[in-house]
């Protein structure tokens, strides 16, 4: 059966990810794909889809659709009040959604994504081996850009028969305080003096106003020591660029892939999923981790995002 999501509000800004494009930057391309991961990997466990199964992602709620038929949903990430047909429920757990139904995103009240997943996952036009919408390259996702009121977008067919599933309070997300960003040492770290390392690692930055799925620009009341200019040089995920400025900028899932900036550190990829949830004005620090700790890191990260520790609802 054909079921679809008719968009009613579509809120700040809400687009079709997955979990981005691989081997595309040797080509200009941003590899896009959810800002935090393991929220919208859980999303699709929750209703049993593959962990890069297209689904909606909610920068800041406001988010308002109708279903025109049966369909499991869930939603994780962002503390955000969630109901269906005006009638509050739980996040991070399965729903069953029935023809005529209205679901609300209220706006975040901590955190900054949320990651609507509907069974079978959104069906768009894959670009470049991905759904994911890359607004600055108007590529992917539907039709390349933002959801509008009134956009339809299709949902793979399904069968309905799965028991519930919900993450416990302490697989979920938890927000307050100032945010831990782990990063490894980037290849220009060498070149900051040892107070300039100092600070770059023991100073608590905010997330300024500038800051979207391209890159986060940083603040602290002291600018950090600024490094010489340097020829221009491929740029990945979650480098950490110090500008003369002396504000840090760090590169999200939609980075530029050429940058002149020296990089004296680089995320681990759960900074990163952790950063995508940070809105402006909350408070980050960076903490190093040596070469070994930080592949030590990786691989565990990388196992909990392979085992989404759900259960099922008794």
């Amino acid at each position: 059966m054909k079921v679809s999501l008719h968009v009613l509000k579509p809120g700040s800004c809400c687009t079709v990810q997955d979990l981005g494009r691989q081997g595309v930057a040797s080509r200009g391309f941003s590899s896009g794909g959810a800002m935090d991961q393991y929220a919208a990997r859980a999303a699709n466990a929750l209703v049993d889809n593959s962990a890069d199964a297209a689904l909606i992602e909610v920068t800041l709620g406001g988010f308002q659709f109708e279903v025109d038929g049966p369909v499991d949903m869930a939603v994780c990430g962002a503390e955000a009040p969630l109901q269906i047909n005006q009638r509050y429920v739980e996040s991070w757990r399965t729903h069953a959604l029935e023809a005529g139904d209205i679901v609300t995103l209220g706006f975040a009240q901590r955190g900054a994504r949320l990651y609507v997943a509907l069974a079978g996952g959104a069906v768009v036009a894959p670009r470049l081996g991905s759904s994911s919408t890359v607004l600055r390259e108007s590529i992917g996702g539907y039709h390349g850009r933002a959801l509008r009121a009134g956009d339809a977008v299709e949902l793979a067919p399904r069968e309905l028969s799965m028991q519930p599933r919900r993450f416990s309070v302490t697989h979920r997300h938890r927000f307050g305080g100032v945010v831990n960003l782990l990063a490894s040492a980037g290849p220009q770290w060498q070149q900051l003096s040892r107070e300039g390392r100092r600070r770059l690692v023991g100073d608590v930055f905010q997330v300024s106003q500038q800051c979207d799925r391209m890159g986060y620009r940083l603040q602290s009341d002291e600018p950090l020591q600024s490094l010489p200019g340097m020829l221009s040089e491929g740029v990945g995920l979650g480098a950490v660029q110090l500008p003369n400025n002396g504000h840090p900028i760090v590169l999200m899932r939609d980075h530029q892939t050429m940058g002149g900036y020296p990089k004296p550190l680089v995320l681990l990829p759960e900074g990163v999923d952790a950063l995508g949830q940070c809105r402006p004005g909350d408070a980050v620090k960076f903490t190093l981790l040596s070469n070994g700790e930080a592949r030590r890191r990786v691989n565990t990260y990388q196992q909990r995002l392979q085992r989404m520790p759900w259960e099922y609802v008794s």
